[in-house]
Order: structure tokens, then sequence, then C-alpha cells
């Protein structure tokens, strides 16, 4: 695992990963994430924003992730692809695709299957319990199971990662091992959305934080303050209106990074358990 102190003698100056929400999109309502609750719900980020931003990461000479997600399901995107091609040809990103499995058709395998430098593709299952995916979820779970299998059952190129959030969970990893032996099993603890969801536990961390060294681009092209920002209510910059090294390296975010201090002490960050 990588710490802080690495992560800064890397990437002080040019962030780890950009997460980029193309649209603000989701055919889930899932009871531990903000999406039911946005007023951005349906936004699409426009073409020449997002041309604007791969334009900028072209300059990066360090490896870095892309992750054309935030609080949203990026394969609701027809531009998705297009997009993901268009970062792999002109900057030196890996990207991290991250669904909850449920668009997951053949199309979509297959043309998953084709993009280049795919860290992996990560779906967010969450229960293998019918009854209590669709309480978790708000979506039918045969129809997610039937496309993993399909997704199984073929050479996919690319690692797969189905995880869980809440407390470990045996049972999960057990039956992800028998139904699905490829794919590699995460269990993430619930936490609190920057207060817009209830955390499974309130303790917050004494330690600097890894999203520091990121940023998190809403549909709109503002910068939130991190991927726990869901609403965007603690902006770091705007896309728009500044390049993405200017943001990141503006003096109220690259202090933290500099000195890597216990979020205790900052504003905001002091009420996150991420």
């Amino acid at each position: 695992m990588t710490t802080h102190q690495e992560l800064a003698e890397v990437y002080m100056d040019q962030p780890h990963e950009i997460s980029l929400e193309t649209i603000s999109l989701c055919n889930a309502a899932c009871t531990f994430c903000p999406y039911p609750t946005l007023d951005r719900k349906g936004d699409k980020m426009p073409d020449e924003l997002v041309e604007k931003i791969i334009s900028e990461m072209e300059g990066f000479t360090i490896p870095f992730f892309f992750s054309p997600f935030k609080v949203n399901e990026p394969l609701l995107d027809k531009r998705l692809y297009d997009i993901c091609n268009e970062v792999t040809s002109r900057t030196v990103a890996m990207l991290r695709i991250f669904s909850n499995g449920a668009a997951l058709t053949q199309r979509h395998i297959d043309r998953l299957a084709k993009l280049e430098r795919v860290f992996h593709f990560w779906v967010s299952l969450n229960s293998v319990d019918p009854e209590e995916y669709e309480q978790l979820m708000d979506m039918p779970y045969e129809r997610t199971a039937k496309r993993l299998d399909n997704l199984h059952a073929q050479e996919f190129p690319h690692p797969v990662v189905l995880s869980k959030v809440g407390n470990m969970d045996y049972g999960f990893i057990r039956y992800i091992k028998r139904r699905w032996p490829k794919f590699h099993t995460v269990i993430i603890k619930k936490d609190g959305w920057l207060g817009d969801v209830e955390p499974n536990d309130p303790t917050i961390p004494d330690d600097s934080c890894s999203r520091w060294f990121e940023l998190s681009i809403i549909s709109s092209g503002v910068v939130s303050l991190c991927c726990m920002d869901g609403q965007a209510r603690f902006p770091i910059g705007d896309c728009r209106e500044s390049t993405l090294l200017e943001i990141y390296n503006a003096p109220h975010w690259r202090d933290r990074r500099e000195n890597l201090s216990s979020r205790h002490t900052i504003d905001v960050c002091k009420t996150c358990t991420y």
C-alpha cells in the first residue's frame, strides 16, 4: 500500500488521479450514496470541457489514474469509450472503470474489452442476497447477477473487482469465489460522505489523506473537495476558470500535501471518516 509520504514524493506537483463525472446520472439509488439527493441529476459535461481537461492531462509526465466517474454510473454516458480512448492515446494515464454492473450488456463488455491500459473494471455489487441487494440498490439482483455471469464466462482481458460497502462479510467473499472465481473481492467500509450518509464508524482518522493527491471533478467542471464531497459543497476550484495544475497546486490545496498534517487540524477534513 502506498503511504502518504510516498505519494508526496512523486505526486506533489501533479495529481495521482483524476476523477471525472462526465454525466450526473445513475440507474441505482443506493442507501450508502448521496446520488438520490443530488441537485445536478441528468447534467452532462459539455464536450468542449471534456476536451479541455484531456488536453491539459496531455502535459502530465508521471503515470496517473483516470477514473471517468464520481457520483454516477459511467456506462450511461454514450461518450465513455471515446473519452477513454482519447485519454489512453494522448496521456500516460491508466483507466479505473467503476460501475454497478446493471447496464453491463454484451455491447458494453465488448467495448470495455477493447480499452487499453485498464487497471481494473470495478463493480459495486454490495450484496449477493436478492432481497438485501434490492433494498440497498433499488434494482433487481438477478439482472445484475446474470450480466456478471456473462462477463465471467468470457475471456475478458482486464481484472474485475466485485465490492461490498459495509462490514466485513465472509459469506459475500465465499459466494463470489464459488460463483465468479475469476473475479476479485473487496469490502469497503461505509463512510459518511461529509454528513450525507451515516457511516459504519464515526471515528475521524488522526492522519493525513490520500485524497489530497487527487482531483475530483463533477459534471459542471467544479472540482469538489474530494471523492467524499458528493454534493460539491466544498469546491477547491473550477476547470472552466483554471487549469488542472493551477487548481492542484493552489496554496490552499498544496499545503496539505506539503505538510501532511492530521486532518484533525483542517476544516471540513476534520469531519471526514474516510
